[in-house]
Order: C-alpha cells, then structure tokens, then sequence
C-alpha cells in the first residue's frame, strides 16, 4: 500500500478517499491511497480489495486503515496514516448575551478580581460546539474595570486551541459594564441597643 495521505482533524471518524474520475458528471478523481500487488500492478477497490475497517481515526494522532484482499486476493494489510491537528482559526467564533442571545460584541458586567464571561464565547467547528478546557483555553487582560470612553487599555481575551486544536485567537476585545449594586452586593445590618449617645449608629462598613 503507497500514498496514505495524512488527514486533518474533523470532529468526526476519519476515512480516506479512493474517488475514479468521472467526466460525464464532472467527478474529479481524489487518490488517497494506492495498493499494488507484489509487482507493483495497481490493484482496484471492490474487485481486487476492500477498506476493511479503520482504527484511532477520531482524534489527532495516528490512525490504521486495513485493506482485505477480494476476489483473485486474498488476507490484510494495514496502514497507518497521521491526522493533524486542526487549525483553531477554522472554527466559528460567536458569542451570547447574558440570556443566551447570539451577538457580534462579547458584553459582561463588571465581577470583582475580574470579569471572565468564558461562558458567553461559543465556538463550533464543523457543526460541533468545542469544550473549554479540553479543546481551548481562554486568558483575559485589563477586565479588572469598567469600560468607559476614557479606558486606554481595553478588555482583552486571547483563545488558545488545546487538545485536537493548534493555534491562537488573539487580542479579541470586550466590553464591561457597570454591575447592578442590588445584584452583586448585599447589606447586612446588627440589632443593637438603643443607647443615647454621640455616634452611636455611626456606620463603619467592612472591607
């Protein structure tokens, strides 16, 4: 078996493709692999052989394809082909509102130590949503404050591909907005005696 071609990563069980060239319907011929006998004839798929079964060919990595021998050709090979990564630059970034809406500019509220709205930032590639933490990872810069038309230095985020992912998104920008004081902070109060003096109920929050 010659030419196993190397594949990249799809989301999806890899196989590889053997196509005849058809002109009457305009089909182009796309070799992926070629078997010969031991004189080096060509062998052709379904009348000489088959593609029997695959192995390890859902991940990067490397994968097994197996050829049975059909007809005047009898027993297996096996060849193992290489499935690389796929390029994070590939996948569809989009991101959601804080209700789940779908929209151009990733938004967040203000969060103490940082907003880091990873939930809010969706990205599919081929038809299927990646997984942070296993398929990327996302790093954030100046989201300790809200944005306002003096802010120099915008929010930032950059997505790194990990796993069956390579490459970067870098420098996206977002927004923060100011956090609703009665959503983030509760006020708590103490019973106390009542006592008639100066300062007495003087407030001394904590931070």
């Amino acid at each position: 078996v010659l030419n196993v071609a190397s594949k990249v990563y799809t989301g999806e069980a890899i196989t590889l493709e053997n196509i005849v060239a058809d002109e009457a319907n305009g089909i182009e011929a796309k070799t992926e692999y070629v078997v010969k006998n031991a004189v080096k004839e060509v062998l052709t798929e379904n009348v000489d052989y088959v593609v029997s079964s695959y192995k390890n060919n859902t991940k990067v990595g490397i994968a097994t394809v197996v050829f049975t021998g059909i007809g005047n050709y009898c027993g297996t090979v096996s060849k193992t082909f290489k499935i690389t990564k796929a390029k994070l630059t590939d996948a569809v970034l989009t991101y959601t509102d804080a209700d789940g809406n779908i929209t151009e500019q990733l938004t967040t509220v203000y969060v103490k130590n940082g907003a880091k709205p990873t939930s809010q930032i969706i990205l599919s590639y081929n038809g299927k949503y990646l997984v942070n933490g296993k398929d990327f990872t996302v790093t954030w810069k100046n989201h300790t404050s809200v944005t306002s038309k003096s802010t120099k230095k915008l929010p930032e985020f950059t997505i790194t591909g990990k796993g069956n992912f390579t490459g970067k998104i870098s420098k996206l920008n977002f927004t923060i907005t100011a956090a609703k004081i009665d959503e983030q902070v509760t006020a708590t109060a103490k019973d106390i005696l009542y006592k008639n003096a100066k300062n007495n109920y003087k407030s001394a929050p904590k931070r």
